[in-house]
């Protein structure tokens, strides 16, 4: 199980490292008139908010399947 873990991790690092790698191209190609943001400013940000919407986003499905709301698991017999 640990090296799930660690695989998960690097996995979503790599992910975080290709957005923030195209972040900053993006953010001057769209919005000219912002302030520079450096490719290590928008890793921590993509990697901060990130992992905030995955925690959140557990935490409501956690709490969804145990309201039993929109999902009923099967019944073993």
């Amino acid at each position: 199980m640990e090296a799930d873990v660690l695989a998960d991790l690097g996995g979503w690092l790599v992910v975080a490292d290709a957005l923030a790698a195209t972040a900053p191209v993006a953010r001057r190609l769209l919005l000219p008139g912002r302030p520079y943001l450096s490719g290590g400013v928008m890793f921590w940000r993509v990697a901060l908010y990130g992992t905030l919407t995955v925690i959140t986003v557990g935490a409501l499905a956690g709490i969804s399947l145990y309201a039993e709301i929109g999902y009923e698991p099967p019944r073993l017999n």
